[in-house]
């Protein structure tokens, strides 16, 4: 599982230090290594040094990473799809009204995250 949070996490920010990954995943970074070490033997992630500072060491997904990706995204779209032909005409009808009610709270929260907290009445 936590393999997977990272290849979403790269697959959403693009390459990031070893650093911010650990963080993210919320583990120690020796854990986090030990991860991504599994991965690169897999082929699905790699490790490059930054090239500004040396010392930084980047993960980013490989080709087979991307293809993974992929393929898993298939997968589950392929399951909602079965999921909700399953349901009757009038429970996808709430599902469609309840997504939308999650997309406008979504957007509501958004912006008041972006908004800094001492112009909020």
């Amino acid at each position: 599982m936590t393999g997977f949070q990272v290849l979403a996490l790269l697959e959403m920010h693009g390459a990031l230090p070893m650093s911010r990954l650990a963080e993210e995943i919320g583990v120690a970074l020796p854990n986090a290594t030990g991860i991504v070490g599994r991965l690169a033997e897999r082929g699905i992630v790699e490790r490059n040094h930054d090239t500004v500072d040396r010392r930084i060491v980047l993960i980013g997904l490989t080709k087979d990473g991307r293809r993974l990706i992929g393929e898993m995204e298939a997968v589950r779209r392929a399951r909602m799809t079965r999921l909700i032909d399953a349901l009757d005409t009038a429970q996808q009808e709430r599902l469609l009204q309840a997504v939308r009610d999650l997309s406008v709270a979504a957007t509501r929260l958004a912006v008041q995250d972006a908004t800094p907290t001492e112009q909020i009445p």
